[in-house]
């Protein structure tokens, strides 16, 4: 008689392990999270140490911090939207599919607004850690360090301060913006407070961070509140200056890459409905 393995039970419930994999994920976010707050230096371990601890990977763990500090604004969407209220103002043609193409595209920008401000942070590790560095000191490998520990520290520590602003932008762009009043007035500070919050974060204590990683003089020199005019404060101005620049460009970029993405989306997406309307009509 012909013997069988038995069935593994990943075999019989793939569905409950891809659940479970997100689940361990969440663990490994709030695990390196936590890591890097309480002083690891994960951005100098090798790709084994990091794995084999159940840490993420600093691409990884800062999209994953994107992702979280932008799913309050994508539920407030899915209600609003669930509602029969739409957060972008409607695109009205007298073309029906430009119309259709027009409340698709306005349905899937609505969705990637909320991750403006978390992706473009972490878009920035680029410019930031090309400014952290003197320009003898930027070979590949340091730039490379300077950014790994870039993303570590914003996801580490932007978590709140952009899951606030991004819920708050939410509401700015939507039609409620004219009903809420006081509400409304509570969010501008609230968003306001989480805009100092974060220039905080990224200012102050992620340069001084990676300056000290650099082997650079990180402390924040200020006499009788104006900057000493020697090399640490020429240092924090440039990263002051360029920083603000590359986070600018990189909120412009994706916000163009988010339009684009969204139009063709919409296209596609009318596109085969009036396919299938015209296959169903035949």
């Amino acid at each position: 008689m012909p013997e069988f393995a038995d069935p593994k039970l990943t075999d019989i419930l793939p569905k409950w392990k891809e659940w479970t994999d997100k689940v361990t994920k969440a663990f490994s976010f709030a695990r390196t999270r936590r890591a890097i707050r309480t002083g690891a230096r994960l951005w100098d371990w090798p790709a084994e140490d990091i794995k084999s601890n159940k840490f993420l990977d600093p691409w990884p763990f800062n999209l994953y911090q994107s992702v979280l500090s932008a799913l309050p604004g994508i539920i407030a969407v899915s209600i609003l939207s669930f509602l029969g209220i739409e957060v972008n103002e409607k695109l009205t043609s007298a073309d029906p599919f430009a119309t259709q193409v027009n409340a698709f595209f306005e349905k899937i920008l609505s969705y990637l607004q909320p991750l403006i401000i978390p992706l473009s942070l972490g878009i920035a590790s680029f410019g930031a850690a090309w400014v952290s560095l003197e320009k003898l000191d930027r070979s590949k490998e340091r730039m490379a360090r300077a950014r790994r520990a870039y993303l570590y520290y914003d996801g580490a520590y932007g978590l709140w301060a952009q899951a606030v602003m991004s819920f708050i932008l939410t509401f700015f762009y939507s039609p409620l913006r004219d009903k809420l009043g006081l509400a409304m007035l509570v969010g501008v500070i609230l968003f306001l407070v989480a805009v100092t919050w974060q220039r905080t974060i990224s200012g102050w204590k992620i340069p001084k961070a990676l300056f000290a990683i650099n082997q650079y003089e990180p402390e924040y020199p200020r006499r009788w509140f104006w900057f000493r005019a020697d090399l640490i404060s020429n240092r924090w101005r440039r990263y002051r200056l360029f920083g603000l620049f590359f986070v600018g460009l990189a909120i412009y970029v994706f916000v163009m890459l988010a339009v684009a993405s969204s139009y063709l989306a919409a296209y596609g997406a009318a596109y085969a409905q009036l396919a299938a309307r015209e296959l169903l009509s035949r």
